[in-house]
C-alpha cells in the first residue's frame, strides 16, 4: 500500500461531500458501481481496513455500501431489524451463533432481527447492506 500525506487528502472535504448527500427522498436513483469506484479512491479506503457509505435512510429503512479489504471483520453484533447481504464484489463469510455461510458476488443473505452475526472479507469486498427497521404488521 502507498505511504499517503493526510495533508494532501483533507478529511473535511470527505466529511462535507458526504453530508451534502440527500439520504431520503420520495425517489432516489444510485449507480452502486460507480459508488464503489470513487469509494476506492477516497483516502478512507486507502488508510483504513473498511469504509462504508450510508446512502438511504428514513425511520423504516437504511441502506449501506460497506467496502472491506480482504480480511477485514465486523465484528460480531445484532440488528434491530430484519437484515439483508447482497454481495456486489468480491466474496464475505457470514457467521452466526447457528452457522457460516460463503458469499459472492450476486449472492443475498438475509437475517431476522437480532440474530448475533459478524461479517469477514475473503477478498476485497463491497456489500449493500439494507436494514429494515419497522415490524411487518400481519393484520393489514
Amino acid at each position: 500500500m502507498d505511504t499517503l500525506l493526510l495533508e494532501e487528502h483533507p478529511p473535511i472535504a470527505l466529511i462535507s461531500e458526504r453530508r451534502e448527500r440527500i439520504l431520503d427522498a420520495p425517489m432516489l436513483n444510485f449507480d452502486l458501481l460507480s459508488d464503489i469506484s470513487k469509494m476506492k479512491n477516497e483516502i478512507a479506503w486507502k488508510i483504513d481496513n473498511q469504509d462504508t457509505k450510508t446512502i438511504f435512510r428514513n425511520p423504516s429503512m437504511k441502506i449501506v455500501l460497506v467496502g472491506l479489504h480482504s480480511g477485514a471483520k465486523i465484528l460480531p453484533h445484532r440488528s434491530e431489524g430484519v437484515i439483508s447481504f447482497l454481495i456486489l464484489e468480491g466474496r464475505v463469510k457470514i457467521r452466526t451463533e447457528r452457522e457460516t455461510v460463503d458469499l459472492s458476488e450476486g449472492q443475498l443473505l438475509t437475517l431476522h432481527e437480532k440474530i448475533m452475526h459478524e461479517v469477514r472479507a475473503m477478498d476485497e469486498s463491497f456489500v449493500l447492506v439494507t436494514t429494515a427497521l419497522d415490524k411487518y404488521d400481519q393484520g393489514e
